[in-house]
């Protein structure tokens, strides 16, 4: 079953934000679907949504269930159950003009599998895959775009682990890298020749990273640059 959002123009109709929604109904058992999206816009943000419920949902599958002394509810009342993590797969970044990818996929606690490509060239990608748990490593053709300046959050909290990222490119222009890293618990390694950049927030005097960008991960030494 395919799913589509299909939106020939998205314009905001106040302000900046324009919140769209989409829920399939009527589904019986738990399937793989689809969602396609077309549109002109800047970005997809998903931050607010997520920060907010009464906005969006982020990724959450709302189901009701009838309380009884068998689950512990009180009997014939309603309980609205929310499973996180609902988008497991990206197949393609699209051919969308994107100006930003920030928070575009944050806390999509089931995302596991991104697009084996680099990222659409744009200026920042701040918390792009921040909270993405089960993203536990990286495609190997998958690179951070060239345009790139401001990746901060980028992948804080994801399930990067061990050597995921040690092969990842760096680009020179990239200046902004405060917790890009930060609470991966489970990552082990820094990318190669990550600190030949003049990042902001680091301390090359004193070879200190001020920026956070591995604190809270199992890298030895995460703020030492040396």
């Amino acid at each position: 079953m395919t799913g589509s959002i299909y939106i020939s123009d998205l314009k905001p109709d106040d302000g900046v934000l324009q919140v769209i929604k989409h829920e399939y109904k009527n589904v019986e058992k738990q399937v793989m679907q689809t969602v396609k999206i077309s549109g002109t816009f800047d970005g997809i943000d998903n931050k607010l949504a997520c920060d907010n419920l009464s906005i969006g949902n982020c990724f959450i599958q709302e189901s009701t269930v009838i309380g009884s002394n068998s689950n512990g509810g009180t009997p014939g009342t309603s309980y609205t159950i929310n499973k996180i993590g609902k988008l497991v797969q990206v197949l393609s970044w699209g051919d969308f003009d994107y100006k930003t990818l920030n928070n575009m996929f944050y806390k999509a606690e089931g995302l596991w599998n991104i697009p084996n490509e680099s990222l659409p060239n744009v200026n920042y990608a701040m918390y792009t895959f921040a909270g993405c748990s089960k993203l536990t490593k990286l495609p190997s053709k998958f690179k951070l775009p060239y345009a790139l300046l401001n990746a901060e959050g980028m992948f804080a909290s994801a399930g990067l682990a061990g050597v995921a990222v040690q092969n990842l490119e760096i680009n020179e222009n990239l200046c902004v890298i405060n917790n890009m890293f930060k609470d991966c618990k489970d990552l082990t390694e820094k990318p190669e020749n990550f600190y030949t950049n003049k990042y902001m927030n680091v301390d090359y005097i004193n070879k200190k990273d001020n920026s956070n960008a591995f604190v809270g991960t199992a890298v030895e030494n995460p703020t030492d640059i040396s």
